[in-house]
């Protein structure tokens, strides 16, 4: 028999948007632990708050347009201006559990929020890509604890920064000169 633990909860400001981001975590026999939500097959979902021109506020759900079973979406969120990034730590794309992370852009012309999809393009299995984000002005960085380029789950970092000719993201990838076996950069 399983337990439901307390949801997480993460509240993000900037500017005047609020993002809330919540998690739910059903541990079953203390030995796995599964992402649930509400959103397609448990691929989770964030919802924020934004307040329009007319100082209304507004809820608007954001999901992922390919979001799978077990994605982890919405493990990590952050928000800068109108730019907000959420991993999916789990996703598959890279092969099993080698993650992504999603940036929205805040359209204000059409009040939505205009998807991104990033991975990592050495990404393998395993990599867990997006463990952690953060985002400033329209720079992503995105981790990646369990890369293996400096030995098995060494870890590295990667740094996206939107061109505004062409709107794409240009990845830089950083590990740290002195990596190690498990060191989870």
């Amino acid at each position: 028999m399983g337990f439901f633990a307390k949801p997480k909860r993460l509240l993000l400001m900037s500017g005047q948007i609020l993002f809330v981001a919540v998690l739910i975590f059903h541990f079953q026999n203390c030995s796995r632990v599964n992402f649930e939500s509400n959103g397609p097959n448990n691929s989770g979902k964030i919802a924020n708050e934004a307040s329009g021109g007319n100082g209304e506020g507004y809820d608007i759900k954001i999901q992922p347009s390919d979001g799978a079973a077990d994605d982890r979406y919405g493990n990590s969120v952050a928000i800068s201006d109108s730019i907000a990034v959420v991993g999916a730590v789990r996703d598959d794309d890279n092969g099993t559990d080698s993650g992504s992370a999603y940036v929205y852009q805040y359209d204000p012309s059409s009040e939505t929020w205009l998807e991104t999809k990033l991975s990592a393009s050495d990404g393998a299995a395993g990599d867990r890509f997006a463990d952690s984000v953060a985002v400033s002005g329209t720079t992503v960085i995105v981790g990646s604890p369990w890369d293996d380029d400096n030995g098995e789950s060494s870890g590295s970092a990667y740094i996206y920064r939107l061109d505004p000719s062409d709107g794409t993201w240009i990845e830089t990838k950083l590990t740290a000169s002195d990596g190690v076996l498990s060191a989870y950069f």
